[in-house]
């Protein structure tokens, strides 16, 4: 009995453990840009295939680096609870809004989380899409992509008040080497408060099933 009981305790510390990224290199190939066009460019979210084990849905964060459906490459897992985050991802350089590298990327993550979040709105999610790229891009600034909306979402991000710990769940997948393929951003889906409440009940009930079948 007590062994079954380190084993559900142990099976719950490794359900809510975080996610491992950092320095993590992992081998893709993309093989679907979504169905969803805006202004002739596919806006996502991206799928690839990760060598040796299954897919990932992910949002681009560069506008001006071409890829192509099969394009395989390396990247370098990273997020924003990294204190050397701004040394090891790819366009901290690249800016269109006057704010801090850190406040760029935040924004952008903050705007992959909300397009992960309104798949179902494929104009909402374009907007979106290319306001994410324009933050570091001045050509997606300048294309027609940019309407008023993506205007709007645009500013909204990059004038959001943000820290880094709230982005625990962002990862930033960046191309080793750089001009290997764009980087990507990725979210991991956290558990509902009310799930969780759930889970913590039900192992608290197996753990009286397993004490009353030792007595």
């Amino acid at each position: 009995m007590k062994r079954s009981y380190l084993l559900a305790v142990a099976a719950a510390v490794l359900f809510f453990a975080p996610v491992l990224t950092q320095a993590t290199t992992t081998n893709f190939t993309l093989v679907s840009a979504g169905s969803n066009v805006d202004s002739g460019v596919y806006v996502g979210p991206y799928t690839a295939q990760i060598t040796g084990g299954g897919t990932i849905q992910f949002i681009c964060d560069n506008f001006n680096t071409t890829v192509w459906l099969g394009i395989n490459w390396n990247a370098v897992a990273n997020n924003l609870t990294n204190p050397s985050f701004l040394s090891q991802v790819k366009l901290a350089g690249s800016s269109t809004t006057g704010k801090s590298a850190l406040q760029n990327y935040e924004a952008a993550a903050w705007l992959a989380e909300q397009i992960m979040a309104n798949l179902s709105n494929s104009k909402t999610v374009g907007d979106m899409q290319y306001a994410l790229w324009a933050i570091f891009s001045s050509s997606a600034k300048s294309s027609p992509g940019f309407t008023s909306g993506a205007a709007s979402w645009y500013n909204l991000a990059i004038n959001g008040s943000y820290t880094t710990s709230e982005f625990a769940n962002v990862t930033f997948w960046t191309p080793n080497p750089l001009n290997a393929s764009q980087e990507y951003i990725s979210i991991t889906p956290t558990p509902e408060p009310s799930g969780l409440l759930l889970l913590g009940t039900g192992l608290i009930g197996l753990a009286g099933v397993l004490r009353r079948k030792r007595a």
